[in-house]
């Protein structure tokens, strides 16, 4: 079962971050616009690398438009920049 949820953050700046819920997982896609592609990540995810996701070290990784959970377009996606 899949689950929505819209959240907004920041303080002067509102921006919009699609959060869903799959197999208790809970993701964060954005557009990344250096590589014009759809990201995800998980909050508090150690991946197999090593590297934690956090909020000040997050880790996008690559998905595909049609993970994006029902009735979420690429408008409604935060903007982040993607360094490799």
């Amino acid at each position: 079962m899949l689950v929505t949820q819209v959240q907004t953050i920041g303080i002067s700046t509102l921006l919009s971050v699609i959060h869903f819920k799959e197999s208790r997982m809970d993701r964060i896609f954005a557009w990344d616009d250096h590589h014009n592609r759809v990201v995800y990540r998980i909050p508090g995810c150690t991946h197999k690398d090593g590297r934690e996701d956090s909020d000040l070290s997050p880790v996008w990784l690559p998905a595909k438009e049609s993970e994006l959970p029902e009735n979420v377009c690429l408008e409604d996606l935060r903007r982040v920049s993607v360094e490799e």
